[in-house]
């Protein structure tokens, strides 16, 4: 049986699609990313590197998986879900947005060696 429940379809960009999604073990939300190319050896050391990570604006690692969609092994990387609403569709303060992308910035580059 799979972990994960496939709830709907979150998102897609050049590198994969994103769903929303139930881990069953711990009942919690989360968000699978499933990219579409096997880029195997780099993204061991990305995975690698975002265990690492603990940041409260970075949703954090849970789990990764290989799965066989389609008959093409595909990534699929499981992260925290943090819900919120479409940045396009909000009145918000560019500076304030600019300035908790430093934040991140600036924690990622604190660390040894940075990212």
């Amino acid at each position: 049986m799979d972990r994960y429940r496939y709830i709907r379809p979150l998102g897609q960009g050049a590198s994969g699609q994103s769903y929303i999604a139930e881990d069953l073990q711990t009942k919690e939300t989360v968000v699978i990313k499933r990219f579409f190319r096997d880029r195997t050896l780099s993204s061991e050391r990305e995975l690698a590197m975002l265990r690492e990570l603990s940041h409260p604006q970075i949703p954090r690692y849970i789990d990764s998986f290989y799965k066989d969609v389609q008959m093409i092994r595909q990534l699929h990387l499981v992260t925290g879900y943090v819900p919120a609403e479409d940045i396009t569709q909000q009145d918000v303060d560019p500076w304030e947005v600019a300035k908790q992308g430093l934040e991140i910035l600036s924690y990622l580059h604190s660390l040894s060696p940075p990212i």
